[in-house]
C-alpha cells in the first residue's frame, strides 16, 4: 500500500465557509446521544460551581491625640492648646479637609470568586449524576486544574435519559470506558465561549476525536442541544447539554453504519484498505455513495482500485471552515484534489452533500460522485495541452523533465508557447535550469492558496505574487489556474519570469 504523503494546504491560507451544503440526499446521521453500546461510548464533561465572598479590608487611619499604645477616641477632644499665631505642623487641621490622610469608610461591597469546573457543577444542583461520574472516573482533580477547560455539561435529566433508553450500561462502563465518555465532553486548552463557535466548526476533544459545531437550529454538538450556555467558572467555561454526547466509531464503522456506503465498504475491502482507515489517522474521507459508485462505467480493480479510494483522502482534519475556494489539498494518492465554493461546494467536480460526520479517527464529508484521479504527470499534462511545446524542450535541454515527473508534488507556472517567443533569447545551460526552477514551488498551491506577498521557488529566489486584479506572478497573468496533474498543479502564465 501506499506512503501516505500529505499536504493540507488548503488550511494554510484561510478558513472559509462551506456555502450552500445541503443536508438532503444521502447522509449519515450524527452519533446517538441517546443510545448506543457500551463499545460505542467516549466522553462527558464536568461542570463548575459557585463563588465564596471576599471581604475588602482597608487600613482606617485615626487622628491619634492620645498616650502612646491607647487607642483614638472619637469622644475625647484633645485638650491642648495649639498656636494660634502659626499653623500646628505636627497637628492636622480639623477645620480643612487632611489631604495626606484622607479617612476611608470601610467598604460594603463583597466581591464574587468564581468557583472551579467541579465545583460550579455540584453547586447548580443539576449535575450529581456527572459529579458522581467524575468522581468514578478519577476526574475531579483533573478539572479542579488550571485548565482552561470548556465543557458540555449533560445533566441529570440526561443521565436518566440514557438510563432509560440503555439500561445497565453506565453501571457496567469501566472506568476506562467512562473516561474516554467524560473527556469526549471536555475541550482543554481553551475556553470557549457561545460567542467564539461557528458553525461547521470541528474542535479537538481531551479524549482525542473532535466534535462537530451546528448553529443553524440553536447551538448543537455533535447534534445535542445547548440549553444553557457560558456558565463561568475560574478555570473555564460549562455549556449545558440535554444529552449525554457518546463518542463515535472509527470511520469505517461509521461509514457501515450509516447504510449508504455499501459499495466503498466493498471497494475499500477488496483494495485492503479497511485496516487503514480503522487506524489512528486522523483522516477527512469524502466518501461517495451507493448511488456514486452506481454512476460510474465501471468500478476500477486492483492498484487503480487503490488510486481511487485514497484520492478520496486526506491526512488530517478538514473541516468546512479549513478549506478554500481554489484551495488545494494533497491526498493519500499523493495527486492534488481542488475545493470550489463559488456555487455550493465541491471538491473537483463532485458536490458535497453532507458535512462534519464525526468519526473517533477523523471526519467524513459525503459527496454525489466517485472521484478518478489524474493519469498524467506534469510533463505530460503540459505536452498534451499543445501550447507549451517550447517549455517542454527547454525541460529537456536542461535535463529537468525527469525531475519534474517525480512524486512532488509541484506547483509550476508554466509559460507559453507565446512566452518563450516574446524573449529577446532564450538563456541555456545553468541560466535556462535556474530560470525553469524559477517557476516552480515546492508543494501543491492552488490559487486559492496565494495571497499578496513573495512565494520561494525551488531555484531559492521568491516571486511575487499580486491578487489586486487576477493573479499576477512578477507582472505576468495567471490565463489558466488550477490544471491538475498526478504530482501537482499546473497554473497557465502568459510571460516568462526571469530571476534578477
Amino acid at each position: 500500500m501506499k506512503h501516505f504523503r500529505l499536504s493540507l494546504m488548503l488550511i494554510a491560507m484561510g478558513t472559509p465557509t462551506f456555502v450552500g451544503c445541503s443536508d438532503e440526499g444521502d447522509t449519515i446521521d450524527p452519533p446517538n446521544a441517546g443510545a448506543g453500546s457500551a463499545s460505542d461510548m467516549d466522553a462527558i464533561p464536568a461542570t463548575a460551581g459557585a463563588a465564596a465572598p471576599a471581604t475588602d479590608e482597608r487600613d482606617l487611619r485615626a487622628l491619634d491625640r492620645n498616650e502612646p499604645g491607647q487607642a483614638p477616641r472619637m469622644d475625647d477632644p484633645d485638650t491642648s492648646e495649639p498656636n494660634l499665631d502659626e499653623p500646628n505642623l505636627d497637628e492636622p487641621n480639623l477645620d480643612e479637609p487632611n489631604l495626606d490622610e484622607p479617612k476611608q469608610e470601610p467598604s460594603t461591597n463583597e466581591t464574587t470568586e468564581l468557583g472551579d469546573i467541579v465545583d460550579t457543577a455540584v453547586e447548580a444542583g443539576s449535575f450529581t449524576a456527572l459529579a458522581d461520574a467524575l468522581t468514578q472516573a478519577g476526574l475531579v482533580e483533573a478539572l479542579q486544574g488550571e485548565g482552561p477547560f470548556t465543557v458540555f455539561a449533560p445533566t441529570d435529566e440526561a443521565f436518566s435519559a440514557f438510563e432509560e433508553a440503555n439500561p445497565g450500561v453506565l453501571e457496567s462502563l469501566s472506568a476506562e470506558e467512562l473516561t474516554e465518555i467524560l473527556t469526549y465532553h471536555v475541550i482543554a486548552g481553551a475556553t470557549v465561549r457561545s460567542t467564539d463557535l461557528a458553525d461547521g466548526q470541528l474542535a479537538a476533544t481531551l479524549a482525542g476525536p473532535v466534535v462537530a459545531v451546528d448553529l443553524t437550529d440553536g447551538v448543537k454538538i455533535n447534534g445535542v442541544s445547548v440549553s444553557t450556555a457560558d456558565i463561568e467558572a475560574k478555570n473555564g467555561v460549562i455549556h449545558v447539554i440535554d444529552q449525554i454526547i457518546m463518542p463515535p466509531g472509527d470511520i469505517v464503522e461509521v461509514a457501515t453504519a450509516a447504510g449508504s456506503f455499501t459499495q466503498l465498504a466493498n471497494a475499500l475491502d477488496a483494495a485492503n484498505l479497511v485496516d487503514t482507515l480503522k487506524g489512528d489517522g486522523p483522516f477527512t474521507v469524502f466518501a461517495p455513495t451507493d448511488a456514486a459508485f452506481e454512476a460510474l462505467a465501471a468500478v476500477p480493480e486492483g492498484d487503480a482500485l487503490s488510486d481511487v479510494l485514497l484520492y478520496h483522502v486526506l491526512e488530517g482534519i478538514a473541516g468546512p471552515l479549513d478549506l478554500r475556494d481554489g484551495g488545494a489539498a494533497v491526498t493519500a494518492a499523493g495527486a492534488p484534489v481542488l475545493f470550489n465554493l463559488a456555487d455550493g461546494a465541491k471538491i473537483n467536480d463532485a458536490v458535497i452533500s453532507t458535512t462534519n460526520v464525526v468519526a473517533n479517527n477523523g471526519v467524513i464529508h459525503v459527496i454525489d460522485a466517485v472521484m478518478l484521479p489524474p493519469t498524467r504527470d506534469i510533463v505530460e499534462t503540459a505536452i498534451d495541452a499543445g501550447v507549451f511545446s517550447s517549455l517542454a524542450g527547454a525541460l529537456t535541454s536542461a535535463d529537468l523533465v525527469p525531475t519534474l515527473q517525480g512524486p512532488g508534488p509541484f506547483t509550476v507556472f508554466a509559460p507559453t508557447d507565446d512566452a518563450f517567443a516574446a524573449l529577446p533569447t532564450v538563456p541555456e545551460g545553468d541560466a535556462l535550469s535556474d530560470v525553469l526552477l524559477y517557476h516552480v514551488v515546492d508543494g501543491a498551491i492552488g490559487s486559492g492558496n496565494l495571497a499578496d506577498g513573495a512565494v520561494e521557488m525551488v531555484s531559492g529566489s521568491s516571486v511575487t505574487v499580486d491578487l489586486e486584479a487576477g493573479v499576477r506572478i512578477n507582472g505576468s497573468t495567471v490565463t489558466q489556474a488550477n490544471v491538475l496533474a498526478t504530482n501537482g498543479i499546473i497554473h497557465i502564465i502568459d510571460g516568462v519570469l526571469i530571476p534578477e
